[in-house]
């Protein structure tokens, strides 16, 4: 059974949002962001999905950040509503 919390057990690949080409999003770590765990942007430029963590995301139990990671991953793929980011990334 893989390890859910291991974060080289999954790859998230999102939906550019103009061309809809999948790529990897761009996954980073924010500096002096307003948000405790992660956030999705799209880049308005080149459409490329984004998840920057913030400053919380770090001291999270594992498991929690592979959730975290998912449901942002949700996003990624064009998911808007939350409950269902949240279904799809527990799945």
């Amino acid at each position: 059974m893989p390890d859910v919390a291991n974060p080289d057990q999954f790859q998230c690949v999102g939906r550019n949002r103009f061309s809809g080409v999948a790529n990897v999003p761009v996954e980073k770590q924010g500096e002096n962001v307003s948000w405790s765990y992660a956030a999705f942007f799209v880049d308005p430029v080149l459409g490329t999905p984004t998840i920057i963590y913030g400053s919380r995301f770090r001291e999270l139990d594992p498991l929690m950040q592979a959730f975290i990671r998912r449901h942002e991953c949700q996003h990624a793929n064009g998911v808007q509503d939350e409950i269902a980011a949240n279904c799809a990334a527990l799945a």
